[in-house]
């Protein structure tokens, strides 16, 4: 059974979250980036709004304990120092107009869901070094997609906007040839979130639907095929090399997988 960890007060309405090397949960919020400590529930600002020049969406941490975040309109990717929060930029502009999802992939390579470029949506590789950007696919599967993973070669993206009807389904895109399909791991197309633990395992976070109105959130696994009903938000997955797992569920953190 998942077992709150913190809610309320800075956690109220999380948009992202991740778990860095040191098995923090960070988390954006229209305040800022919010650490909470999941052994006592504690919570405290890395960075606030202000000081990033603006509210942050995505959020990834990288293994050697760097955090990135995107912040919208302009588009831009920032390094936060992980002890001070003081923020630096990555990249902005270019093909970064409104970057939501932000990806560490194995290649150690920044994967961002950009929600507007072109048109509906794309999916951007940023160097982290040097900033450069480069165009990776886009697809009439894609409905402004808003978040993102990576995986063995693949990029799994949601996609917020509605397509035939549908909300916004699970599409995979091959990092090889940028071909995109629907994914089978989760046909309700309600997606709220996904994250990819390093055996392979993928956590969905979906709602199913009546009609085209939401029913029941649920957040399940693959493989595996475990789901938990009245569940759903943005997900995280520990690193190999931390020890706490802190998956989050609409403004309440929750340890669902150990």
């Amino acid at each position: 059974m998942p077992t709150v960890i913190s809610s309320g007060s800075l956690v109220g309405s999380v948009y992202h979250l991740t778990v860095d090397t040191r098995g923090r949960v960070l988390v954006t919020t229209s305040a800022g980036v919010v650490v909470v400590d999941p052994a006592t529930g504690g919570q405290s600002v890395l960075a606030s709004a202000a000081d990033l020049g603006g509210a942050p969406y995505g959020i990834a941490s990288a293994p050697g304990g760097g955090v990135y975040v995107t912040l919208i309109r302009p588009g831009r990717i920032l390094r936060l120092d992980p002890d001070t929060g003081a923020p630096s930029t990555v990249a902005s502009g270019g093909l970064l107009d409104s970057p939501l999802g932000l990806a560490v992939g194995q290649d150690g390579q920044l994967y961002v869901a950009e929600s507007w470029l072109p048109l509906r949506g794309s999916i951007v590789r940023v160097d982290p070094t040097s900033g450069a950007q480069y165009f990776i696919a886009t697809s009439g599967e894609f409905a402004y997609p808003f978040d993102i993973a990576v995986s063995n070669g693949v990029v799994y993206t949601l996609q917020t906007g509605f397509l035939d009807n549908r909300g916004g389904c699970i599409e995979e895109t091959r990092l090889s040839d940028g071909t995109s399909v629907h994914s089978g791991v989760s046909t309700h197309c309600r997606s709220k979130g996904i994250a990819i633990a390093g055996d392979g395992t993928i956590a969905y976070s979906d709602c199913i639907p009546v009609n085209i109105a939401c029913s029941t959130l649920v957040t399940g696994r693959s493989p595996g095929g475990e789901v938990l009903t009245g569940m759903g938000g943005p997900l995280g997955v520990v690193p190999d090399d931390a020890t706490r797992a802190r998956p989050s569920t609409w403004g309440r953190l929750k340890s669902i997988y150990r």
